[in-house]
């Protein structure tokens, strides 16, 4: 798998390639795993990682999900990010 392949070369030494390969895979499948455009998964920084939640979801938020997706947001960690039109989504990340 790229994913792996990348992973192991980091951990051997530092090289950019490695680097962008992951960071590539890994935004891949935040995207497919949320069924989320592009542009929204890579606004992602880190202060906006760092502020994930696992807690209660905003009301209007929480009435938009489907029922899956309520029943994930018990489970994984949220991230509120701003989409189309200013509007809140969020984005799940598994562990």
């Amino acid at each position: 798998m790229v994913e792996d392949k990348a992973r192991e070369q980091l951990t051997q030494q530092l090289d950019l390639h490695a680097y962008k390969t992951l960071n590539e895979t890994i935004l891949a499948q935040v995207i497919i795993f949320n069924k989320r455009r592009e542009g929204e998964a890579s606004r992602l920084t880190l202060d906006i990682y760092q502020k994930a939640s696992t807690g209660a979801i905003n009301e209007d938020i929480y009435e938009t999900l489907s029922p899956l997706e309520k029943e994930l947001s018990k489970l994984l960690t949220r991230i509120e990010i701003r989409g189309k039109r200013g509007k809140k989504v969020l984005v799940f990340l598994w562990s």
